[in-house]
């Protein structure tokens, strides 16, 4: 099923019914995990918190980092749970997360989320000598990196 809202989570069951007889099915649970993207920008030093909407019963949570099972631990904490927290960041850390939540049906991945680092720019405080223009004006040339 596709595009099914949380709220539908919950467990069902099937009733069939014909003149002679009505037989009705084992109950299931259904478990629903949001699969929307997003991109999040954060700068170094600060915190991401990524997270996932799932609705269902016995929910279970792993999050990977390109595709890589994360554990807790450092600046990581939350992997399992539907929310992740990464503490001051690093240009490392930029990548897609995605977050495997298991139900008693099987296993939905949601939370699927691109967070890119951004690295400030730094200014190289050489001066260089100026350079006189044509026109009697100066240049100055300045060195930056991280743009």
């Amino acid at each position: 099923m596709f595009n099914v809202p949380l709220s539908c989570a919950g467990k069902y069951s099937v009733a069939a019914i014909n003149p002679t007889a009505t037989a009705i099915s084992a109950v299931a649970d259904l478990a629903v995990v949001n699969t929307s993207a997003a991109t999040h920008m954060i700068a170094r030093g600060q915190t991401a918190t990524l997270t996932v909407s799932a609705q269902g019963n016995n929910l279970t949570y792993l999050w990977k980092k390109a595709g890589v099972p994360m554990s807790n631990g450092g600046r990581i904490s939350g992997v399992t749970t539907s929310r992740l927290m990464i503490n001051s960041l690093i240009p490392l850390d930029s990548a897609i997360y995605t977050c495997d939540v298991t139900a008693p049906g099987g296993v939905l991945t949601g939370g699927n989320q691109t967070l890119n680092v951004l690295v400030p720019p730094v200014m190289n405080s050489t001066l260089y000598p100026p350079t006189m223009m044509s026109d009697g004006s100066y240049s100055y040339t300045l060195g930056a990196a991280n743009f």
